[in-house]
């Protein structure tokens, strides 16, 4: 079952995907190293052509071989804006001509540099996505908090729409069977979730106050006043409590085992400070 679009995660981390890369994308960059290879490497064949540049102007009419093709329409009119663009460029014939890669500090090309480049001007970086990669916790409940916050959960409510689960009456969530279990109310809204949450932020002297969602709770908690080990402790505290109401929620589903609000808070804090 698909939860989420390929295009997100195709993006990278920063811009709140998975950084799964774009093959046609990442092929393009290692052609280019190839052409920069073509320039830069002396015993390649590149050396075996030469080139022909008339100091005051360019000559653009030359090729390899004395004579060129007709160009087509789009040709002709890039070789007109190339010809618009060279006009205030001036050669000095006293120094070799050189390449640069200007989107790196060593000024060499990378085909890393290269996709990251493609990616800048396609994407724009997501701060509440992009935080979710912090290598606090494992890389299932980091992805799985990555989709909570998108509200891409495999919930009741999702499956409903789906057409996998069919009788709205199982719809409801299974902590209070109040409302429809969805992403943001097994979550957040919840009763038995935000006792949860409470104890979290009481155990750490916080006071909170219930967010319109998840995404909002992140961008809350990972913007705290902590430094050093104990920021680290209380990020790693929003992943474990997603994680462990996620489990528990799956042990009342499956095992009908009833969740205790205290237990599942001390739960919390076991497998942070493990």
């Amino acid at each position: 079952m698909h939860l989420v679009k390929w295009d997100l995660i195709s993006r990278s981390k920063e811009d709140g995907g998975l950084g799964v890369k774009k093959m046609m994308q990442q092929n393009l960059a290692l052609l280019a190293k190839w052409w920069w290879r073509f320039h830069e490497d002396k015993d390649s064949l590149g050396e075996c052509y030469k080139r022909k540049i008339q100091i005051g102007s360019w000559n653009l009419a030359t090729t390899t071989t004395g004579n060129r093709r007709t160009l087509r329409p789009r040709e002709e009119d890039e070789r007109k804006e190339l010809i618009q663009s060279l006009q205030n460029v001036s050669l000095d014939p006293s120094r070799p001509d050189y390449l640069y890669w200007k989107w790196k500090d060593s000024r060499r090309f990378s085909v890393k540099s290269a996709y990251d480049q493609w990616e800048r001007q396609c994407f724009s970086r997501d701060p509440v996505l992009g935080s979710v990669w912090r290598s606090l916790s494992p890389p299932k409940v980091e992805i799985f908090s990555w989709l909570a916050i998108q509200s891409r959960v495999a919930t009741r409510s999702m499956l409903h729409n789906r057409n996998l689960i069919l009788d709205p009456r199982l719809v409801r969530c299974p902590f209070s069977s109040k409302q429809d279990e969805t992403p943001q109310h097994l979550f957040l809204f919840c009763n038995v979730t935000w006792s949860v949450w409470s104890i979290i932020t009481e155990w750490w002297h916080t006071n909170w106050v219930c967010p319109s969602s998840l995404a909002d709770l992140a961008v809350w908690w990972f913007d705290n006043g902590f430094c050093n080990l104990e920021k680290h402790i209380w990020e790693a505290c929003f992943f474990a409590t997603i994680w462990s109401l996620w489990l528990a929620r799956n042990k009342l589903v499956l095992n009908n085992v009833e969740p205790v609000i205290r237990e599942v808070g001390d739960i919390i804090k076991t497998k942070v400070a493990m």
